[in-house]
């Protein structure tokens, strides 16, 4: 629910506040009025009625415009001041205005107060708007756990946070920006990429996840991600850049280790004769890897990825058996274990021998088979060499 506007006049002549009441009233009906006359009541109303809007007389026997002035810019600076008084020369005018106030009317002149009250009203609305932003910019620069800056494009830092400033090892926000004289040289590792980093955020109006290694102050390197924005006057000319920046040493390490893992990985299958597959019972497509095309002979530019391709692979008399034996481990939920014979597109036989399960949703269905195929080729050719050596 809207609260009534709080308005304030100073004042010691009961007629000339009545005045001001009626005027206010016809720009503002829900409006409440307090009026003082003397600086303890001024300094009280201040705090406890807490106005929107203060109108005061430039002289009083006791009290002034000025003196009020003086204190609403001290104790409720977001609240606009109005002077109005019988007369009061030019000078004095333009100097109540440079010393703060909203604005001035003259009484004999009543019908201007409506809408100098309405400007001061608006005027204290974008105020109270925009102090409300810098709060909340400045909770989130002093809360974020993300490293916040802002640096000159000239390349030093302006402000950091404390989050900023531990991922850099330093002890706080000062130590650092006062440390940092150049960012291109004493943060970058790689030279050349601060300018890269300028280059493209003054093209492109933005910069995001800007990855790059860096040196913290111990001079132990890290990875960081870097979204920033520049800040213009103005006239349009770059003032400063801000951004987040965060720690990613953790996931860059992550990410080699899985590198490495999936190249040992690609050896192991290699020297193995083995494949990864993965078959999507959703949309019937298989995946494989490399070694699956070097196993079967086939083309993966040309090889259809669905499983009625990978079945036209295997040896006529097998296909049924390793049909049945697919469908009875998703129905019992066991493993897919298999031995059957592939013909290569050269007519060249092989064995292979498939290794799998299915994997269900939360209603049981099933969702996809993933397992290895292995060339058993030569392992079946001295099976059989055996055998023939045992019968004779």
């Amino acid at each position: 629910m809207k609260t009534p506007t709080h308005s304030l006049i100073v004042e010691d002549m009961p007629a000339d506040a009545d005045l001001a009441r009626r005027a206010i009233r016809k720009v503002i009906k829900d409006c409440e009025f307090q009026v003082v006359e003397t600086r303890k009541d001024f300094l009280a109303a201040l705090d406890v009625f807490q106005p929107d809007l203060i109108l005061s007389d430039y002289s009083l026997p006791h009290f002034d415009g000025m003196k009020a002035l003086r204190l609403a810019l001290k104790h409720a600076p977001l609240t606009p001041l109005i002077i109005w008084t019988g007369s009061i020369s030019e000078d004095v005018a333009v100097g109540c205005m440079k010393a703060g106030a909203n604005n001035y009317v003259i009484k004999e002149n009543i019908k201007r107060l409506g809408p100098a009250v309405i400007h001061a009203l608006e005027e204290r609305e974008l105020l109270v708007t925009r102090k409300q932003a810098e709060e909340k910019y400045q909770a989130i620069f002093e809360n974020s756990v993300a490293g916040v800056f802002q640096s000159t494009p000239a390349g030093r830092y302006l402000n950091v946070n404390a989050a900023m400033a531990r991922i850099y090892g330093y002890n706080s926000p000062k130590e650092m920006v006062e440390a940092i004289e150049s960012i291109a040289d004493q943060i970058y590792v790689e030279p050349g990429r601060r300018d890269e980093f300028v280059r493209l955020i003054n093209s492109q109006n933005a910069v995001e996840n800007y990855e790059e290694r860096n040196y913290r102050k111990d001079g132990s390197i890290i990875w960081t991600s870097t979204s920033a924005r520049p800040v213009h006057d103005m006239h349009g000319n770059i003032l400063y850049y801000e951004g987040f920046i965060t720690d990613i040493t953790e996931r860059k390490r992550a990410e080699e280790s899985l590198r490495q893992s999936e190249a040992r990985l690609i050896l192991a299958l290699s020297g193995a004769q083995m494949s990864v597959w993965e078959w999507n019972l959703q949309n019937n497509q298989m995946l494989w890897s490399p070694e699956f095309f070097e196993i079967t002979g086939v083309r993966e530019d040309e090889f259809d990825t669905t499983f009625e391709a990978f079945t036209q692979l295997i040896h006529s008399d097998d296909v049924e058996r390793v049909m049945a034996a697919a469908e009875k481990a998703m129905q019992e939920r066991n493993l897919f274990a298999e031995e059957f014979r592939i013909i290569r597109p050269n007519g060249e036989m092989r064995w292979l021998s498939n290794l799998g399960h299915a994997e269900y949703d939360a209603t049981a269905s099933s969702l996809r088979f993933i397992g290895t195929v292995q060339d058993i080729t030569q392992r079946k050719q001295a099976e059989a060499r055996i055998q023939r050596q045992l019968e004779h």
